[in-house]
């Protein structure tokens, strides 16, 4: 006999007492059992049983007989009389598997967030302690087992309690997959669900769901390893270098951009305030395929708009922008830019037009010595183009080839210097008449100097002009172009002089190799006129084919074996023979059939829109005849002033970033080049410039090497009808009224406001922004958008209360959003729409849970605190709950639930869910593992959507629990 309730609640059976009758009433898992006190008849469900021993009061205790009651609730009874004491086991109750497992994405956040997993509750759940819920790598769901799921930690599977109903669920951001991986996208999971029993080794394995995708985060990573570097001593942004890594993957990136920051800025800059610098402010630096390293330019500034100078200490930031995306890289060192060097160096240098050669020899260039030339070993004159004066730093200097400078030993004086005929500029070009240059002098270091040079400031800029008669061509290139074995395969490029207003045509002169060395001006104006091809002036550099019936100077016809040399001849007007001027001969060609991959015909190029970039430029051609023998198309954009000087050697040298290649497709081409096509120079290709373009085709194969260039187009200039769009767009949740209001949009003005009429700013929800474009924006109904008149300002707006997005939906508060801005042109003008701001979801502050009770269970395989809470009425703005176990005594405030999160020491419980369960493997808030015999309290902290754990909302902690 043992007292009534003692034994029915330890086999948690519930019981009643009806004292009128003197009746008790037990009921467990579907059994009923009915006693009378002083019956000898009992009742299990219905069917009448007679005792050994009646229920009686003893003592004023009710007791009732052990076995009877044990074994009719379906528990087992073991009498053990050597310890005088009774042990009442429960029998075992067998768990099934979870049926009808199924997971949706229903997201775009990249995490477990998108994931609802929906499955049928076990039957006779009842004898069910928990379920485990475990995302397994598709390509690991063939080895998953139940032996597998029980030996994964408690931290990489999601724990349900059961409540009688089926369970739909939402993951979280922090769920991690069977190896300890969040959840992320581009990566397919299959789900296991396992059913844990209230007794020992009663466990169920459910099969797997069928496989599901994330999508991949919209998130453009940061740039790494940014490293700035004191590297001249001008006092300006030339001292200044800035070398990173890029970006792995560049495809989503448009640029990098470059901000100087001063130090004690530094801490405060992020990626928001980046995007709002002004554009004369930071450097934009262009993707090559490889790291970077940029030497800024002499009018630089800092981000608050200073000139960078010596003495003041920097960080750099720089940015990846992306097409839908932005990231800021981590500071650099700090770099202090100063005076470094005590070696003597050139100043005042200067630069004459002395003579009317074409070449080096027009140029003198004058500079004082140093004043202390003792550790000097000489000074090296360099001549740069002035587009490129500003750039032209001691870095750039020092790397200079040696054909390209002049050198120039000491004298104890002062120099002046005319250069040598062969002279060249630092790009290697020869020094000729028509363009602009500017002298730099490096003093070289000798000794304990040596490798410490320093570099003069640059000389006034000079143009050397021909003033005294008619001027020969230069630079004159060959090219063997084809196989037609006459003149069509010979393709000749020439230079025009400066000055071209004594010339009155050029002519062509085809000369056997073994006769140029005695061919002269006066054999030039000897010949016949069938014997040479007239090319009349345009203005710009030469270069053609010659035709099929072209001949030597001898009268025979061009062909293949023949080793030939080509002159210019350059006309004067007076038609006199005297005045007349021969070019330096071509290098030596021989032509041979050497080509078996055709060239691109037909040429076009055309402006198609007002991206004011390569976007805007339609380059179309037709195929070659034959591409059997073709891997490959290049386009490549040339300034119309350079298309003299662009032959096939120089479209084999060109950088790869600076071409467009276009794949074979069977048919002839149309194609507009991407918004970072840049030019043969390297410049990005903009409005305002005349290009022309060539198609280069790749041989493939046995022709590997052997490539075509086609003829040019026609000239084509970029130019604007639409208007312009804005920039620096960003967005901000400024107030908690749950609607528009909330929401701040700013950005920075058209730069020409004079083609916008207004701006219309459009609330997009980020799951529809991807496939947002000009054509959606224009078709915005006019009550879903917000107007905003120019200013002349850049414009700062809290949007209205009735503000609704281009669905048409009113603003609210857990919706992820993005803005775009439309500029509506003026008169015929088109309109245009800026790049999306980043995402952001409206919230307001969060309110706390109530009722966190904690209790301690122990089953027969481990111990469990099960924690258990009630959420708040409205949680519309919870992301999810952060369940924290203390140790009782310590000190616990929002901070430090902050802190917890942060560092990883919480159990995550998704919205929707009102409980969860520990173990003993479980960490506090302190990091430790949970231990026998500590005792703890529980708090729960509400984190908000789109917010961090810091702005979540802590509530009051469980009364102390003893694990």
């Amino acid at each position: 006999m043992l007292p009534l309730r003692a034994i029915f609640e330890a086999l948690q059976a519930d019981v009643d007492y009806d004292a009128p009758t003197k009746t008790i009433t037990a009921v467990k898992s579907g059994t009923t059992v009915i006693l009378r006190l002083g019956s000898r008849t009992a009742s299990v469900n219905g069917q009448s049983v007679t005792l050994d021993v009646p229920a009686q009061v003893i003592r004023g205790r009710t007791l009732v007989p052990v076995r009877f009651v044990s074994e009719s609730i379906g528990a087992q009874v073991d009498w053990q009389s050597n310890q005088v004491f009774i042990t009442t086991t429960e029998a075992s109750q067998p768990v099934s598997a979870v049926t009808n497992l199924y997971a949706s994405v229903n997201g775009s956040q990249g995490d477990g967030r998108d994931v609802s997993v929906n499955f049928r509750a076990s039957s006779g759940e009842s004898a069910v302690s928990h379920y485990r819920v475990f995302a397994v790598k598709a390509g690991k769901s063939q080895s998953f087992n139940q032996s597998a799921a029980l030996s994964v930690s408690s931290r990489n599977y999601t724990t349900v309690l059961p409540t009688g109903r089926d369970v739909n669920l939402s993951l979280a951001s922090q769920t991690r997959d069977t190896d300890g991986e969040t959840l992320r996208g581009g990566q397919s999971y299959v789900l296991y669900v396992l059913t844990v029993g209230n007794s020992n080794n009663q466990f169920a394995l459910s099969n797997a769901s069928a496989s599901f995708t994330l999508t991949a985060s919209n998130v453009l990573p940061s740039v790494t390893g940014v490293k700035a570097t004191d590297v001249g001593d001008l006092n300006d942004g030339r001292d200044l270098r800035v070398a990173f890594n890029k970006l792995a993957d560049e495809s989503r990136l448009n640029q990098y951009r470059i901000f100087v920051v001063k130090s004690g800025n530094a801490s405060s800059f992020n990626l928001q305030k980046a995007l709002s610098v002004s554009s004369g402010n930071y450097t934009v630096v262009y993707r090559t395929g490889n790291n970077l390293s940029q030497t800024l330019d002499s009018t630089a500034r800092d981000v608050d708009g200073a000139l960078i100078r010596n003495g003041t200490s920097y960080r750099v930031f720089v940015a990846a922008i992306g097409h839908t995306a932005n990231s800021l890289s981590a500071a650099s060192d700090i770099v202090t830019l100063s005076q470094n060097l005590s070696l003597g160096y050139a100043t005042s240098v200067a630069v004459l037009d002395v003579s009317d050669y074409g070449d080096g020899r027009d140029l003198r260039v004058l500079f004082n010595r140093a004043t202390d030339e003792s550790n000097l070993s000489q000074y090296r004159i360099m001549i740069v183009k002035t587009n490129k004066a500003d750039a032209f730093n001691l870095a750039s200097a020092n790397s200079v080839a040696s054909r390209n400078y002049t050198s120039v030993s000491k004298t104890g004086s002062n120099i002046s210097q005319t250069l040598a005929s062969g002279a060249r500029d630092t790009d290697g070009d020869t020094i000729r008449s028509g363009v602009s240059y500017r002298a730099f002098v490096l003093s070289v270091g000798s000794g304990s100097f040596n490798g410490s040079n320093v570099l003069s400031a640059g000389s006034n800029a000079l143009t050397l002009t021909s003033n005294y008669g008619t001027q020969p061509a230069y630079n004159v290139g060959v090219a063997d172009m084809s196989d037609y074995n006459d003149g069509r395969d010979l393709f000749v490029s020439f230079n025009r002089p400066a000055d071209e207003s004594a010339v009155s045509q050029y002519r062509i002169l085809v000369v056997r190799a073994a006769n140029a060395n005695s061919f002269t001006l006066a054999n030039a104006n000897n010949v016949s006129s069938s014997n040479y091809t007239v090319v009349n002036k345009t203005g710009n550099n030469i270069s053609m084919t010659l035709p099929s019936g072209a001949r030597d100077v001898n009268g025979s016809a061009i062909r293949n074996g023949t080793s030939y040399r080509v002159f210019i001849l350059s006309v004067s007007q007076s038609n006199s023979g005297n005045s007349n001027a021969l070019s330096a001969p071509s290098a030596q060609i021989t032509l041979a059939n050497n080509y078996s991959v055709p060239a691109a015909t037909n040429i076009a190029a055309s402006d198609v829109s007002d991206f004011g970039d390569g976007r805007d430029l339609l380059v179309s051609f037709t195929r070659a005849t034959d591409e059997s023998q073709i891997g490959q198309y290049r386009v490549f954009v040339v300034k119309n002033a350079s298309v003299g000087n662009f032959t096939p050697a120089a479209a084999n040298s060109v950088a790869s970033s600076n071409y467009t290649v276009i794949n074979k497709t069977g048919s002839n081409i149309s194609q507009t080049l991407a918004a970072s096509a840049r030019d043969t120079d390297g410049t990005p290709v903009q409005n305002g410039l005349d290009y022309r373009i060539f198609v280069l085709s790749v041989g493939t194969g046995a022709s590997n090497g052997l490539n075509t260039l086609s003829s040019a187009s026609s000239v084509v200039q970029l130019g604007n009808s639409s208007a312009q769009p804005v920039s620096a767009l960003s967005i901000a949740d400024v107030s908690d009224f749950g609607d528009g209001r909330d929401l701040q949009v700013a950005f920075n003005r058209a730069a020409d406001e004079s083609r916008v009429r207004e701006y219309r700013v459009m609330v997009v929800k980020s799951t529809s922004a991807s496939s947002f474009t000009l054509a959606s924006a224009n078709n915005v109904a006019s009550s879903n958008y917000t107007v905003i008149s120019k200013t002349g300002n850049n414009i700062v707006q809290t949007l209205a209360s009735g503000t609704r997005d281009t669905d048409g939906a009113p603003l609210q508060n857990g919706v992820a959003y993005r803005v775009f801005v439309l500029s509506v042109g003026t008169g015929s003008l088109t309109n245009a729409i800026s790049s999306p701001s980043s995402d952001l979801t409206l919230s307001s502050p969060v309110t706390p849970v109530t009722g966190v009770s904690a209790n301690v269970v122990q089953n027969a395989d481990k111990t469990e605190l099960r924690v258990s809470f009630t959420p708040p009425a409205n949680d519309l703005g919870i992301s999810y709950y952060a369940v924290i176990v203390v140790p009782s005594g310590t000190g616990f405030d929002p901070a430090s639930a902050s802190a917890a999160v942060s560092a990883n020491r919480f159990i995550q419980v998704s919205k929707g869910q009102t409980s969860t369960v520990l173990f003993a493997g479980d960490t506090d808030s302190r990091g430790n593992a949970l231990t026998t015999g500590g005792v703890y309290r529980v708090y729960v902290l509400s984190v908000p959507q789109g917010g961090a754990p810091s702005a979540g909302t802590l509530s009051d902690p469980s009364g102390d629990v003893t694990f």
